[in-house]
């Protein structure tokens, strides 16, 4: 399973990969929407956590993009903005609001979770 985390907060980035490469994940990360785009257009990933209040091109941006060009990838909101429309977008399969004690360990789980029925 390969993941792209998508967040400005690069501290809770490098935390997050370090979780997920002890539990055998392949993660890259991007800093915001222009870098996540290129990086989903270049490579497959099985999974992408997104933060929604970035500079340049913010989370909304980005899924509005990925839309327009057909990118399905899963997405799993993290954000201290989570305030989701309704009916959700059909790729956000979770959300989580930041800062939150144990975050990191929560989306750890749900990645194995979508492995495991992978």
């Amino acid at each position: 399973m390969k993941v792209l985390l998508v967040d400005d907060d690069e501290a809770f980035s490098a935390s997050l990969k370090e979780l997920l490469r002890l539990d055998a994940v392949e993660a890259d990360a991007a800093k915001d929407g222009v870098e996540a785009l290129l990086k989903l257009r270049a490579n497959g990933y099985s999974l992408m956590v997104l933060d929604l209040m970035m500079p340049n091109r913010n989370g909304w941006e980005l899924l509005d993009d990925m839309q327009n060009l057909g990118i399905k990838t899963p997405v799993i909101v993290a954000s201290s903005y989570v305030s989701v429309p309704e009916p959700m977008p059909g790729n956000i399969i979770g959300t989580y609001e930041k800062p939150c004690p144990g975050l990191a360990a929560e989306i750890v789980s749900q990645v194995r979770r979508l492995a495991a029925h992978a």
